[in-house]
């Protein structure tokens, strides 16, 4: 029993792949080419798949030209001939025993047109004669379409095959139509991507992605359709996400679309919040929100989860339910250790908006205690404790803060404000100017900083960390810059420098720097200052 074909190039898993986000694809597809006779896959003998492709005579021959067929593919060439062929001799009327071995003569057929559909030059549509057919010859016939019934038929015939089958669903006609329909969503090109989604799920309506990308479609469309179009593109988009959902949710192979079709789900009805009924908007809030919490208690990252808690306070507040968003961040706080640094720093971002000072403060110390050179932490603790008037105590956060931010006029303005706030409460007269002093000057040194350096992206991984980030000139006249960053652990220790030139930036203008530092263990970093 042959294998499921693979393209002649191994067949192109990599745009599926990737555009899943890595997801563990299921296959029983082989990534390689398969030989002029291959083996049936482990499975098979499992399944007890048995089905007998040497008999009748014509099944045999049929079964050889099929052999031959994928021979000639593995070599480059065009297998079209081949399949053929041996299309014709399965559809014979005339043929010999022709009420003997149905199922082998069903499954032997659905491997013929499958043939047809890998590398060959045949069209996907055409007659029946052209595919090689016997019986009515004249019909109009689509490939994908006969390959649909034909297995089908063989399912039926040989049920304890259905694995086996299933293979031959998801061999190299499914997968490049999926390519192509991943491809074309990717780019834009929606009428494409859906014939060619459309055309996957013909030959596999069990696999998730077709409905993936159907859902995409719509949702793309949705974005820009006119009022009279959302309500039906709103339920097209639902539609098939869940029904992805629904397939995925058997199968712990499909765990990242699981996890994508919670997000996607919970965008897209976020989406229609605004536009919906007065009387609808918090109903769809409340599912919305349930996809993003489904979505973060799955989720494989930490930056996936504050997303998630990110999006389910943004929903929350689009009704103005700020209870549930209160609910949002406490669920957090009362449940530290199942959450990383950006997720409680998220939660403390939602306490700061629709919660108490203390409550964010409690959060944002949560993630310093175990990370004190956190800079997103130090920057809100550093907020809140303004909000507080906890000068004393902002104080020494805005110095560690501003040993790491150095050219961030807004860590000197925090700096400015702890003195400004002890020079208030000072009793001491000659304290008190001294403090008046060091106000005046970390504002005046937030004001005439002459570059300022700003980040939109830390990403701490396994083995080295990514820093994106922007340096805006405020000078007069063009500067080039050597931005030196160092790469912490959590006791602050250096484990990596790397250097970045940016430049020549003009006056008034940014410019855009990447860093990424190799070494285990980085979950900060610092720079040194740009004079």
């Amino acid at each position: 029993m042959l294998d499921p074909i693979a393209d002649a190039s191994g067949g192109n898993f990599s745009l599926l792949v990737e555009w899943w986000m890595n997801s563990s694809v299921k296959f029983f597809v082989a990534l390689a080419c398969v030989s002029a006779v291959a083996a049936a896959p482990a499975g098979a003998q499992n399944d007890a798949c048995d089905v007998d492709q040497n008999s009748p005579q014509f099944v045999a021959r049929a079964y050889f030209s099929i052999q031959k067929g994928i021979g000639v593919l593995n070599n480059k060439g065009d297998p079209a001939a081949d399949a053929r062929a041996a299309v014709r001799l399965l559809t014979d009327p005339a043929a010999r025993d022709r009420d003997k071995n149905l199922p082998g003569q069903t499954f032997t057929l659905g491997q013929a047109v499958a043939l047809l559909l890998t590398g060959s030059s045949a069209p996907a549509t055409g007659t029946r004669a052209d595919f090689g057919f016997a019986t009515n010859p004249e019909q109009p016939a689509d490939l994908f379409v006969l390959a649909d019934s034909v297995f089908t038929a063989a399912e039926t015939l040989a049920p304890q095959c259905a694995r086996h089958i299933a293979a031959w669903r998801q061999s190299a006609p499914w997968l490049s139509a999926m390519n192509q329909a991943l491809t074309a969503l990717n780019e834009g090109r929606l009428d494409t991507a859906e014939a060619m989604a459309r055309r996957a799920l013909i030959l596999d309506r069990n696999a998730p992605y077709g409905y993936v990308v159907l859902g995409g479609v719509a949702r793309q469309r949705l974005a820009n359709a006119p009022a009279a179009d959302k309500a039906r593109l709103l339920a097209e988009a639902r539609q098939h996400l869940t029904r992805a959902l629904e397939i995925a949710q058997n199968d712990t192979s499909y765990a990242d679309v699981v996890r994508s079709s919670h997000d996607e789900l919970g965008e897209v009805i976020a989406a229609s919040i605004e536009d919906a009924p007065a009387a609808e908007r918090a109903n769809r809030a409340r599912e919305a929100a349930e996809h993003f919490k489904q979505y973060a208690a799955i989720a494989e990252t930490d930056l996936q989860r504050a997303d998630a808690l990110q999006k389910m306070g943004e929903v929350f507040e689009a009704v103005k339910d700020t209870a549930s968003i209160r609910a949002v961040y406490r669920s957090v706080a009362s449940n530290l250790t199942a959450y990383g640094e950006r997720s409680i720093v998220t939660a403390g971002i939602l306490a700061s908006r629709f919660g108490t000072p203390a409550e964010a403060a409690a959060l944002y110390n949560a993630v310093l205690a175990s990370n004190p050179y956190h800079r997103d932490a130090l920057r809100n603790l550093s907020v809140t404790l303004v909000k507080l008037n906890d000068f004393a105590g902002l104080l020494p956060i805005t110095q560690r803060l501003t040993v790491l931010d150095p050219n961030n006029p807004e860590a000197w303005v925090f700096h400015a404000y702890a003195y400004a706030g002890m020079a208030e409460r000072a009793t001491n007269a000659a304290l008190r100017r001294a403090y008046t002093d060091s106000s005046t000057k970390y504002d005046r040194k937030a004001a005439e900083m002459p570059v300022k350096v700003s980040f939109n992206e830390f990403s701490p991984g396994e083995g080295e960390a990514r820093l994106r980030g922007t340096i805006e000139n405020l000078g007069t006249t063009p500067q080039t810059y050597n931005l030196i960053v160092e790469m912490l652990d959590r006791s602050g220790n250096v484990v990596a420098t790397e250097t970045a030139q940016i430049g020549p930036v003009a006056a008034k203008a940014t410019g855009e720097f990447t860093v990424t530092g190799k070494a285990t263990g980085i979950v900060a970093f610092r720079y040194k200052p740009l004079l």
